[in-house]
Parts: C-alpha cells; structure tokens; sequence
C-alpha cells in the first residue's frame, strides 16, 4: 500500500493476519484511531505527513516500526510496544528525546541527531546506537 497518496486508513479493517504492513510514501496526517492487525510484526509509516502518534495503539507483536520522515515532534508520551526491537525516527521534526519511553527489547533506534533539530538525547546515544 505504499507510494499510492493514500490520505485516510481510519476505516480500513486490516486482516488480524498481516504481519508486515507498509503504508510509506503516502500522505497520511493521523493514525490515532487505526486498528492495526494483533500480529503485525514490522510497520512502515515512514514519509507520511504525521504529525502525532501519542494516541496510537500499537499491537503487542510489533518488532519493527519505521516513523522517519513525518512531522512528529514529540514522542515522550507514545507507548512503544513491549515487543518492539527496531524504531525509526528520523527526520521528523522532534526536539527532545531524553523522556522517551522504550521498551527494554529495544536494540535499534536510528534518530539520526542531522536530521532532527534534537536540543536533548544525551542518555539514548549510548544505550540505543543512535
């Protein structure tokens, strides 16, 4: 589904079987009341237009999320799932991650310091190889 100026997936019912979905290079703007699928293991949303992700419900199954090149700029309240290993946050617009809450499966998280007017994150340098 991606590259295809997709603009709206609120009402899209995903099979609870799909455990990859890409939804990059589209123009989506919220994902706040998306259901995504129970075994969703790797989702792209990358090069979106979003803007917030604090109310999203990410399934518990998720390992992989790609959230680079949207708007974001705040992350601190978004609950990451447990299972969540790799998380890409690049080039959104986020200031701040020294109150980022990951889940300690993290082994990955690529913030890319360029590409976001980061003025905190001190901490997640080492502990997650930014």
């Amino acid at each position: 589904m991606g590259s295809n100026q997709i603009t709206d997936i609120s009402n899209v019912k995903f099979p609870n079987s799909i455990q990859e979905l890409n939804l990059s290079y589209n123009q989506i703007t919220d994902t706040s009341t998306v259901t995504f699928p129970y075994n969703l293991q790797r989702l792209c949303l990358n090069n979106n237009k979003i803007a917030n992700i604090d109310n999203v419900v990410f399934p518990d199954n998720l390992q992989v999320l790609n959230l680079s090149d949207n708007q974001l700029t705040d992350v601190s309240n978004v609950k990451f799932p447990y299972n969540l290993q790799r998380l890409w946050l690049y080039n959104n617009q986020i200031t701040d991650i020294s109150n980022i809450k990951l889940p300690h499966n993290v082994q990955r998280l690529w913030t890319e310091p360029h590409y976001n007017p980061f003025s905190q994150f001190s901490h997640l340098l080492t502990m997650y190889h930014v």
